[in-house]
């Protein structure tokens, strides 16, 4: 791999961010209405500093669940940026 000439991925990689970019605006629209109620009726605080109706709320509970396991899937990144010849921050090892 070290004589190998680095591959464009510039399509791949786009057509990748765009899938999260699309996938973290309905984490984002599903979650933000909730968010906002709690915020409105308990305090801000209520959102992080207790389990509040963010995570118990079936349809923002399910998409933060969502948002927990999208985080081994960005790992694709990380493949990405090896494939490419990039170097690799810490946070990708």
């Amino acid at each position: 791999m070290k004589d190998r000439k680095a591959y464009d991925l510039k399509l791949p990689l786009n057509i990748w961010n765009g899938i999260l970019a699309v996938y973290s605006a309905l984490g984002f629209w599903y979650t933000f209405p909730t968010f906002l109620n709690v915020v409105y009726n308990k305090g801000i605080t209520h959102t992080y500093a207790h389990i509040s109706e963010v995570y118990t709320d079936k349809t923002s509970g399910y998409w933060v669940m969502l948002w927990v396991l999208s985080k081994i899937p960005e790992l694709v990144d990380t493949i990405f940026i090896v494939l490419r010849k990039r170097p690799l921050m810490l946070m990708h090892w």
